[in-house]
């Protein structure tokens, strides 16, 4: 009789031939040996593929799948059609584990279960937890106070219930370039009815400081900032609670701070239309902002472009800017 796998792994990779083997190797030596691990190669150009089906020659539980490059939410979701576990773990390509990270996620099986973390490469740091269970009327206050927490934000150092997200058909959303993980995870939050914290640091985080390459439109923005507060709202009707330095920070925030400092290549040349689209864009974040000095911020980097003072604008967004969210974000 064949045994019930308990958890699935599933690990997006694209072009990450400097770390998927050890990510890979990190779970193959796992105390906890009943997991199936899902490779989802999202069109990679690297050696990549070829590394990961070396690695699943030598264990009949890793198995990988080819697409063509269509995101990382594409790729996850790819990867829970094919989970047969009745938990999912998440875990990035850039990242690994330590050999009793499962195993301690799964002595603790509450609808959700996270932990902490280790940052590694250009931020070394660690994150823990204290341990603790959440039961159903203890779920508002948490969010209350924690949401905003990166904790409460990533699918990763973290068990999930296959069940709860195939009920609710609760996917990454493909159209999103920034907050698609939070709203995977809003989404999970509003279905469950228990929480375990465990204190562990067994996921370790790559972090690079290196600049994002991709576009952010103003569509880009504006579609971004409507699911993450329609995630929210979502998430705060169900458990009736409010946290508005939540809703100010990373829903408002963080998406208009990654629009500036991806804009044109912080360029921001514009031409007579171009700028009222981009002005456009700007006020309809900031102005849901409940804070006067932000708005006060937006309305000066927006009197810079108009009269393309590109460079003041990009020295204003690179070094102002990431002293005001240090100082009244976090």
């Amino acid at each position: 009789m064949q045994q019930t796998c308990l958890i699935s792994v599933i690990i997006p990779v694209y072009n990450a031939q400097h770390s998927i083997k050890k990510c890979i190797n990190s779970i193959l030596v796992q105390k906890f040996q009943n997991y199936e691990i899902i490779i989802i190669d999202d069109g990679s150009t690297d050696d990549s593929m070829s590394l990961i089906e070396a690695s699943c020659a030598l264990d009949k539980r890793c198995r990988c799948f080819h697409q063509p490059n269509s995101g990382v939410s594409s790729a996850r979701n790819f990867g829970l059609t094919l989970a047969s576990g009745q938990y999912i773990c998440f875990i990035d390509a850039d990242d690994y584990v330590s050999e009793d990270y499962l195993d301690i996620l799964y002595q603790n099986r509450s609808d959700l279960v996270l932990g902490g973390y280790r940052r590694f490469g250009d931020v070394c740091n660690e994150c823990l937890c204290k341990e603790r269970i959440i039961d159903k009327e203890e779920i508002h206050s948490i969010l209350a106070s924690c949401l905003e927490d990166e904790l409460y934000r990533t699918p990763w150092a973290k068990m999930f219930k296959t069940s709860v997200i195939k009920d609710y058909n609760i996917k990454f959303d493909k159209a999103l370039k920034l907050g698609e993980d939070t709203c995977f995870v809003q989404n999970y939050l509003c279905h469950i009815n228990s929480i375990s914290i465990v204190q562990q640091t067994g996921y370790h985080y790559y972090v690079t400081r290196r600049s994002v390459k991709y576009n952010f439109s103003e569509t880009d923005l504006v579609n971004t900032v409507l699911k993450l507060e329609n995630s929210y709202f979502n998430l705060s009707r169900k458990w009736k609670f409010e946290n508005i330095h939540y809703l100010n920070s990373i829903v408002y925030k963080i998406p208009l701070l990654m629009y500036l400092f991806t804009q044109k290549g912080a360029n921001y040349s514009f031409s007579h239309s171009g700028y009222h689209a981009f002005k456009k864009a700007v006020q309809f974040v900031s102005r849901k902002v409940s804070t006067y000095c932000f708005n006060e911020l937006v309305d000066l980097i927006l009197l810079m472009a108009k009269y393309k003072l590109s460079i003041l604008v990009f020295l204003f967004v690179r070094f102002v800017w990431p002293l005001y969210v240090k100082i009244k974000v976090h």
